[in-house]
């Protein structure tokens, strides 16, 4: 064989098995119309799980925050096509596998039936791939998995409303001058303003 002969040959493999990968990204990112309706009426089942992650103590929870709202929207609104599909496609696994285990929906489940649910998805979530640089490019191909939106989504809408701010976290409405390092002293709240 000539050079130019396996030059040829090369640039054929390398452009094919580049084909190859491109139409498997594709069918695995192609997705039908995302059904934001289903999402509105799922505000229940949101807020059960809502109310697993951020419980009421002698603080409000997540229900009595309304957190399920904000999720909503940010889900509505806020989010990428792939995040919203990724987001109602995770919560139908959830409530179909609450229905296989529970016989059960999700908003009439007990809080320890809720709480097997999340250690469920937090075990799918963390068995996905161990290697950092393999989660980077996963997460920048197919975005955050179901688990981690709704705990940052949680998070998110319990602290910016007004009663996560002034009841869960300690606030300040004037903050005074930038002090870098606070000594926070035992069972003290975290600052909602810093």
């Amino acid at each position: 064989m000539t050079r130019r002969r396996i030059i040829i040959i090369l640039l054929l493999l390398a452009a094919s098995l580049m084909c190859w990968l491109a139409s498997k990204w594709w069918l695995l990112t192609r997705r039908g119309p995302t059904d934001l309706a289903s999402l509105q009426q799922s505000g229940n089942a949101i807020a059960a799980l809502a109310e697993t992650i951020l419980p009421r103590t002698d603080t409000p929870g997540a229900k009595d925050v309304h957190v399920e709202k904000f999720i909503i929207d940010m889900v509505i609104y806020c989010m990428s096509d792939t995040e919203q599909y990724t987001f109602i496609k995770g919560l139908e696994r959830v409530q179909q596998h609450s229905l296989n285990w529970f016989n059960r929906s999700i908003p009439v489940c007990s809080d320890d039936e809720c709480v097997k649910l999340m250690r469920w998805l937090e075990q799918q979530d963390s068995s996905l791939i161990d290697i950092p640089l393999l989660n980077k490019v996963r997460r920048k191909l197919f975005g955050r998995t179901f688990f981690q939106l709704l705990k940052s989504l949680t998070v998110e809408g319990y602290c910016t409303s007004e009663i996560g701010a002034t009841q869960g976290l300690a606030f300040d409405a004037i903050p005074g001058n930038y002090t870098p390092c606070l000594t926070i002293n035992k069972g003290q709240k975290a600052w909602a303003t810093t």
